[in-house]
């Protein structure tokens, strides 16, 4: 599954008529919690608006099985997470999502430096 923002398929939470809201993906992972489908996921990718990556995030983790992973995209912002004296809302979000996500005991997590950064979790 990917939360993604520019991706069409069954396997997305983007709808075909064009890019939804990020309220609407959150909605889309609550229906398939919902609907039963938590722990059945292998993979789950995150490629969305950033302010939400905490809510797609928690979503995720009950949707992946033990053992499935959420790759997460663009963790870095161009190397603003590292530098302290960016203080704009996303890359503020994004850096605390970060830590969170390094201190989760529920997975364990490496974030690959390349291009704007990936982070990678494993669901324990």
């Amino acid at each position: 599954m990917a939360v993604n923002s520019s991706l069409t398929s069954h396997a997305t939470t983007r709808p075909s008529s064009g890019i939804a809201s990020a309220s609407r993906m959150v909605d889309t992972l609550d229906r398939l919690l919902a609907d039963g489908q938590a722990e059945t996921f292998d993979l789950v990718y995150i490629d969305a608006e950033k302010l939400e990556y905490p809510d797609y995030y928690e979503r995720s983790l009950a949707l992946a099985r033990r053992g499935g992973v959420i790759a997460i995209d663009n963790v870095l912002r161009r190397g603003e997470v590292a530098d302290a004296s960016v203080q704009d809302r996303p890359t503020v979000v994004i850096r605390a999502f970060n830590e969170r996500v390094r201190d989760d005991s529920r997975v364990a997590s490496t974030l690959l430096p390349m291009r704007d950064g990936l982070t990678l979790a494993l669901k324990l």
